[in-house]
C-alpha cells in the first residue's frame, strides 16, 4: 500500500524534517507501529471516505482541492480508479482521519514526472502544514528534490544517514553511480557543474555552463 500512518510521536526528528529512506517500509519495523486503509474495492470513493454518512462531508471538498483531486471521483468505484487516482485517495482518507504522521511508501513509482513534481509539492505543503512525512522509494531523484535527510538501508539495516549533499560525496552508498562520476569528470576539465542526480537539471547545468 503506498501510503500508510503511525501513531507513533516521532521517529528522527521528522517533526522538523522532511525524512527520506532508500529501502523497505520493514525498516521501520523497530521504530514505529505501521497502519494500513482497510476498503473494498466495490465501494465507491465516497463510501471509503464518508462512510455510511448520506451527505457530503466539506471536508472532503476542502481535502481534494488541497490535493488538487477532482471532486467527480466520489462517485467512482475504487476498482474503477486509476492507480495514480487511487494514491491520492488514499491519501485523502488519512487527512479527512486527522492522521499526523504519514509514511508514504514507494508512492512515487509508476507516476509521471508531472504527477512527482505534484507529489513533491503536495508533500512540502503537508510537511509546511505540521504532518510529519516519511518517504520509502529507490528512487534517488525524487528523493533529493523533497527530503531534508536520506536513509540508505540494506537488508533493513541503516548503512548511512545523512543530507543529500553528504551523500554526493559518498558514492559508495549509492546505486548508480554514473551520473556522478559523469559530473566530476567534467569538473576536472572545468566545467563546473552542480552535482545532482536529475539528468534533466544536469541537461540545464551543461546548456547553462556553455551558453
Amino acid at each position: 500500500m503506498e501510503v500508510v500512518y503511525t501513531n507513533n510521536k516521532d521517529f528522527k526528528n521528522a517533526d522538523k524534517k522532511i525524512i527520506g529512506i532508500i529501502g523497505d517500509i520493514n525498516y521501520l519495523d523497530k521504530y514505529l507501529d505501521i497502519y494500513g486503509i482497510s476498503y473494498k474495492e466495490s465501494w465507491t470513493v465516497r463510501r471509503l471516505l464518508n462512510g455510511l454518512h448520506i451527505n457530503l462531508n466539506k471536508r472532503i471538498k476542502d481535502i481534494f482541492a488541497y490535493l488538487d483531486l477532482d471532486i467527480k471521483y466520489l462517485n467512482y468505484k475504487i476498482s474503477d480508479l486509476s492507480h495514480t487516482i487511487l494514491k491520492y485517495v488514499l491519501l485523502s482518507y488519512l487527512l479527512l482521519n486527522n492522521r499526523r504522521f504519514i509514511i508514504f511508501d514507494y508512492f512515487d513509482a509508476g507516476l509521471t514526472y508531472k504527477e512527482q513534481k505534484k507529489t513533491i509539492n503536495i508533500i512540502k505543503k503537508l510537511h509546511d502544514d505540521g504532518i510529519k512525512v516519511v518517504i520509502i522509494t529507490n528512487n534517488y531523484v525524487f528523493l533529493s528534490k523533497i527530503v531534508d535527510r536520506i536513509i540508505i538501508t540494506d537488508n533493513n539495516k541503516e548503512v548511512f544517514e545523512g543530507t543529500i549533499d553528504e551523500l554526493l560525496v559518498n558514492k559508495k552508498y549509492i546505486k548508480d553511480t554514473n551520473i556522478i562520476e559523469f559530473i566530476e569528470l567534467a569538473n576536472e576539465k572545468n566545467a563546473k557543474l552542480q552535482y545532482t542526480f536529475d539528468r534533466n537539471d544536469l541537461i540545464k547545468d551543461i546548456y547553462r555552463s556553455v551558453s
